[in-house]
């Protein structure tokens, strides 16, 4: 992105004097620069510390000198660099989320299926927040704010946007050695993946100058060159390893000319991640009248996998089911403790009923991270999981 023109005002001479609303605003903007925006630019912005209504632009307007206008204000130049989600982050978020309209982008909750439901859409029957939300949500109307906004666009807009520019007067995007001086990440295909699905996925990254990649890591573990090389100049694929979290997971590329950083979105699983299936079905997970104390151990944000036996060691796989240490990962579990520190020990509660207190409770323990899967035979001794 160049900036061909930019205009700065340090007097209240200015020549705009619309009352302070969006619309207005945006419509003396739109009149005053309509067909004749300097410097040849493609789109028009307005930013403004002065007004305190938000944001508002056309949408999809890019190389459309009529109507290529958008208005940012609120603008306090408080940004923290590098950015990240915080109530600190508006000035980045309100010029890309309307830059993003600009570009051809709705909303999250505009489309159908809806990208995410923090705000009501066409196809939204019923809201529900969300500390996920991507640049061009609506998750900052949300209790916390601004501190629920990512720092990137989620991969349909991104598409959206990506399509729409390389359809209008701007033409395909091409590296050229000038306009892509180093490795630059462009796609992460899929961008959701789940946290452990039984067979590995495959992703695919796309951009520019990876030949000159030296190293990729995934949630600060460098992947083994022969599972991401050789790469071309335009992309490369790596088997998805397991990782010790959810939500955003970085993805760093590094090369010579520093790290630039990208991520993956881990998306905890709701339901159990390999089936729910019983040896017995009168015996279920969820019955409560005594709470037998367990503890296992591992570090935040590990995914821990429990498969549970009520007549001794199972010769057959009776039911699996995901928790994660500090993650809520199943609606079939309540966690009541996380643990702290960077390696600690913790104490979890699982409902048993009493008339089952007194019998063989096994457990096999999978604690995933860092690209492993060790498999430990566990049996309960007076309430404490052995390993």
């Amino acid at each position: 992105m160049q900036l061909p023109y930019l205009g700065l005002y340090s007097t209240n001479n200015d020549p705009w004097s619309v009352p302070d609303v969006g619309g207005d605003m945006l419509g003396e903007f739109t009149t005053a620069w309509q067909n004749q925006i300097p410097g040849g630019a493609h789109l028009a912005h307005f930013i403004s510390g002065g007004l305190y209504f938000g944001g508002v632009a056309y949408v999809d307007v890019i190389c459309n000198t009529w109507w290529g206008f958008g208005v940012s204000t609120g603008i306090t130049g408080g940004t923290p660099f590098p950015v990240a989600p915080s109530w600190m982050t508006w000035d980045f978020f309100v010029y890309a989320h309307e830059l993003g309209h600009q570009l051809g982008s709705w909303h999250t909750h505009d489309y159908c299926p809806a990208l995410d439901s923090c705000a009501a859409g066409p196809c939204v029957a019923q809201t529900a927040c969300s500390n996920q939300g991507t640049i061009m949500s609506y998750c900052h109307g949300c209790p916390d704010g601004m501190a629920n906004i990512t720092t990137w666009y989620h991969p349909t807009n991104a598409q959206i946007i990506r399509q729409q520019a390389e359809a209008s007067c701007m033409g395909g995007y091409t590296c050229s050695g000038c306009a892509c001086p180093w490795p630059s990440l462009s796609f992460v295909t899929p961008f959701f993946v789940a946290p452990y699905t039984g067979a590995a996925q495959t992703l695919t990254v796309t951009g520019c100058h990876f030949e000159e990649l030296t190293e990729i890591r995934l949630d600060g573990v460098a992947l083994p060159a022969s599972a991401w090389q050789p790469a071309s100049d335009a992309s490369f694929s790596f088997a998805m390893p397991l990782v010790s979290k959810t939500g955003a997971v970085d993805l760093e590329l590094v090369s010579a000319w520093g790290t630039q950083l990208g991520y993956v979105w881990v998306v905890p699983e709701a339901t159990p991640a390999l089936g729910m299936t019983y040896a017995n079905e009168d015996l279920h997970w969820w019955l409560s009248a005594l709470d037998t104390q367990y503890t296992i151990g591992g570090a935040p944000g590990d995914l821990v996998y429990f498969l549970g036996s009520f007549s001794g060691l199972p010769t057959s796989v009776p039911g699996i089911v995901s928790l994660g240490i500090g993650n809520q990962l199943s609606s079939l579990y309540v966690l009541k403790t996380t643990l702290l520190g960077a390696s600690a020990w913790t104490s979890q509660a699982l409902p048993l009923d009493a008339s089952l207190a007194g019998a063989g409770l096994y457990f096999q323990v999978a604690a995933l991270r860092n690209a492993t899967l060790p498999l430990i035979t566990s049996s309960v001794v007076s309430g404490v999981v052995l390993f």
